[in-house]
């Protein structure tokens, strides 16, 4: 996986951490702040892949995660700030 694919369906939790170069502290604080606001569902156990996975959601049928990812490409905004650091003011 390589940075900017994933935000779109169900994805294994421990590669988006490895992407993000996370320690675990930082990615449970994410992962609560994403679950929250309804970002991303409760992460469950995934028997075939043996970790958990979670699915980023769609608000309202929204593509969300997809149209960040081309703003942020529009307005040369780095994704990487937008969603390891949650710096939703890059946005405005």
């Amino acid at each position: 996986m390589s940075k900017g694919v994933f935000l779109c369906q169900k994805e294994k939790l421990d590669e988006v951490k490895d992407l993000l170069n996370l320690k675990n502290k930082q990615m449970e604080k994410h992962l609560d702040i994403l679950i929250k606001y309804k970002f991303l569902d409760e992460p469950e156990e995934s028997y075939e892949y043996r970790g958990y996975i979670s699915n980023f959601n769609q608000v309202d049928g929204w593509p969300m995660w997809k149209d960040i990812k081309e703003y942020c490409k529009k307005k040369s905004i780095v994704l990487y700030s937008v969603v390891y650091d949650l710096n939703f003011k890059l946005l405005d």
